[in-house]
């Protein structure tokens, strides 16, 4: 046979604790080698509507390792040596058969291999007339392993991107003749957590061709419906901040943007499946009560028969003013297709039908891009809000005597302190529960209103509160009731509130999450809730905010908060060294309407919540073959991601048409739909590969 540099089972190489056995050199000799390929295992159909059987699914069996060895003993020890040596090679082939291990082999050229072995058979030594004439003892290995050799691992220049919504890169030369084993490791640059991150891989339908491009900047397309290129902050491309703006959205649909190349220039030519997302952002002059839509209208060849994709509605003032992802669904371009063009279609209309529309809205698009179905996933970190680390404050507001809530002690939390207007919150014994029914609360440079907080002072904080009401004031944009986190006095704080009165108009609630520095108020987001909200139904309002700024607040019927945040964002005043980077939770109130309500508050809880994050902000995230997992906070331990939907990575291998594998990999503040895309972050990304093989020398 073929003279071998060295067979080695369990080698140091695959893990440094292995302790390896050798099996050319010492008292071993190889005399036969045999991995034979492994046969397919195919799965056929027969459909009804056709000639012949369909291939729906095909996988290799495992593989069979044959290796004849002898044992030459020394002569001078002869028997013993040759009884250690059966000993080892029996402790080897007990291990494989408890845990599994790797058998490497390198040619004489430097190349290796590696088998993944499973399982090893008994082995019979052969004491017989060579025994006796040359003091040789034959023994036979058989090995089942894994169907697929594995090259040497293979470490890929990092790529980077600063300007650009998502980083596009191509990796070439991938050796083996089955997909190979990948590992693309993706670290956020910016310092901010990245609560979603999502790559996607294509090889058979890369196409380098600009017309193909993965990224299609806003600027670069056909403008319709008078949208115009302009020069909007948050904006990607660097210094030129160059994005597409629509104003006044009416309310049929209306198509404003084409990926045809701008001046009637090239159509996209991309073949395969996509998702298509964009970087959008809607706001203008109306009063917030509108609903605006946004949809991808797509065709082959030309528009005249083309798919909508579904619609994808913000109500409110959900997201406005404020960059967000959107995902606009699937598009498929069959190979063949010369050209396909997708148009951006938008409208507006009235919230409800208790509502008339309002001109004024606007629409603003950063970019699109195309994320290849061919390979991909997307992780996402779990908000953790509900998981305690450490409680700090409770109270079920369960006292004995209609007291007033300043200096009542909750348990944990201490001695609550209230302040600011004259009329505290009270203990009602009857409902067990904190109220107030004060009117005619001040507004000086601010809402005033009526707080109390429990010690401690917190940085990474989880706050909540039942609120409900015994009326719904007739005057509009006069009424808070919610949580306080980082506040430090009545000038310094941040807020999650109902207002049951709505802010625009009278037929709706709204729930607003913002801050206030000083006479500096911050709005950081806000919902409607159209019809408004029920009188005498119990709600529950929770706010949590971490140390690097990233907040997050639900709001809904007790008992029945929604899984993923009403609301989230980031704000820099939160984040260390910000303003409100540390303070109290508790609970405020601004009754500025004449109009009486009683108003409750029970079930207060403050507490330390669990961070979670798709890729901590400096650290890094792994989309692997044999799973997903990211650094913790503070880059020492690799833990699976909360949430991962998609593939495993494998990369198919170039092969003799030598083709080249494109990735694009986008992460956020904010998944899709579901908060503020704040900053175009700076991202790297980098690929270790190990090569496959299913035929071997």
């Amino acid at each position: 046979m073929t003279v071998l540099e060295q067979l080695t089972i369990d080698p140091t190489s695959e893990d440094a604790a292995n302790v390896p056995l050798e099996l050319v050199g010492g008292a071993y000799a190889v005399t036969a080698f045999s991995t034979p390929t492994p046969a397919p295992d195919l799965r056929w159909a027969q459909p009804s509507d056709a000639d012949g059987d369909r291939l729906v699914a095909a996988r290799y069996q495992n593989r069979e390792i044959a290796i004849d060895v002898e044992i030459v003993p020394a002569p001078a020890t002869g028997p013993l040596d040759a009884q250690s040596a059966l000993a080892r090679l029996a402790d080897k082939l007990a291990k494989v058969n408890r845990e599994g291990g790797t058998l490497r082999r390198e040619l004489p050229s430097g190349d290796a291999i590696t088998f993944d072995l499973l399982t090893a058979d008994p082995i019979d030594p052969a004491w017989d007339a060579d025994w006796a004439a040359a003091a040789v003892v034959r023994v036979a290995l058989r090995f089942t392993a894994r169907p697929f050799a594995r090259g040497t691992q293979e470490v890929r220049s990092v790529h980077s991107e600063t300007t650009k919504p998502v980083l596009v890169f191509t990796e070439s030369a991938i050796a083996g003749d089955v997909p190979a084993l990948g590992r693309l490791e993706v670290t956020d640059r910016s310092g901010a957590d990245q609560p979603w991150c999502s790559w996607g891989m294509q090889l058979a339908t890369h196409d380098p061709a600009a017309s193909a491009a993965l990224l299609i900047e806003a600027e670069s397309c056909t403008l319709l419906s008078g949208a115009a290129v302009a020069t909007v902050s948050g904006s990607s491309g660097g210094a030129s901040r160059n994005a597409v703006t629509v104003s006044n959205l009416n309310p049929a649909w209306t198509a404003v943007l084409s990926t045809q190349a701008s001046g009637g220039g090239a159509h996209r030519t991309h073949v395969g499946e996509y998702r298509v997302l964009a970087r959008i952002q809607w706001g203008g002059a109306n009063t917030d009560t509108n609903t605006v839509a946004v949809r991808l209208e797509w065709a082959l060849g030309d528009f005249g028969a083309y798919t909508r994709n579904t619609p994808v509605t913000y109500a409110g003032d959900e997201l406005r003013g404020v960059y967000s992802i959107v995902d606009l669904g699937i598009v498929s371009i069959p190979a063949g297709t010369s050209r396909w063009e997708g148009r951006l279609a938008a409208r507006s209309v009235a919230g409800s039908s208790a509502a008339a529309w309002v001109p004024g809205d606007d629409l603003t698009i950063d970019a699109l891009w195309l994320v290849p179905t061919e390979r991909s996933g997307e992780a996402r970190g779990v908000t953790q809000a509900s998981t305690v680390a450490s409680l700090t404050g409770r109270d079920a507001f369960d006292y004995a005597s209609a007291t007033a809530l300043n200096g009542c002690r909750a348990v944990p939390g201490g001695a609550w302190s209230s302040g600011g207007d004259a009329d505290d919150f009270t203990i009602d014994t009857t409902v067990h529960a904190a109220k107030r029914t004060a009117i005619g609360d001040l507004y000086g440079s601010g809402p005033t209103g009526r707080w109390a907080v429990l010690p401690p002072t917190k940085t990474d904080t989880a706050v909540q509160v039942d609120v409900r009401f015994s009326a719904v004031p007739a005057d509009w944009n006069s009424t808070d009731m919610g949580v306080l986190a980082r506040f430090t006095d009545i000038g310094n704080y941040a807020y999650a509130v109902l207002d049951p009165t709505g802010i625009y108009t009278a037929t709706a609630s709204a729930f607003r999450v913002g801050l206030r520095i000083g006479a500096f108020p911050v709005l950081l987001g806000n919902r409607y809730f159209f019809p408004q909200l029920t009188v005498g139904q119990t709600y529950t309002i929770r706010l949590s905010i971490d140390a690097r700024g990233n907040w997050q607040a639900w709001f809904g019927p007790q008992g029945a908060l929604p899984a993923k945040p009403t609301l989230s964002g980031q704000s820099s005043y939160l984040a260390t060294g910000g303003p409100l980077a540390s303070g109290a939770d508790g609970i405020w109130e601004w009754w500025y309407t004449t109009q009486a309500a009683t108003r409750y508050y029970d079930n207060f809880s403050a507490w330390v919540p669990a961070p979670d994050a798709a890729v901590f902000g400096s650290q890094s995230a792994a989309f692997a073959h044999d799973g997903v997992v990211r650094e913790d906070l503070g880059g020492t331990l690799w833990t699976p991601v909360s949430r991962y939907e998609g593939d495993l990575l494998t990369i198919p291998p170039s092969g003799t048409p030598a083709r080249t594998a494109r990735f694009l990999v986008k992460s956020s503040r904010s998944a899709p739909g579901e908060g503020v895309d704040a900053a175009i972050d700076p991202i790297a990304a980098q690929l270790t590969l190990t090569p496959r093989y299913l035929e071997v020398p």
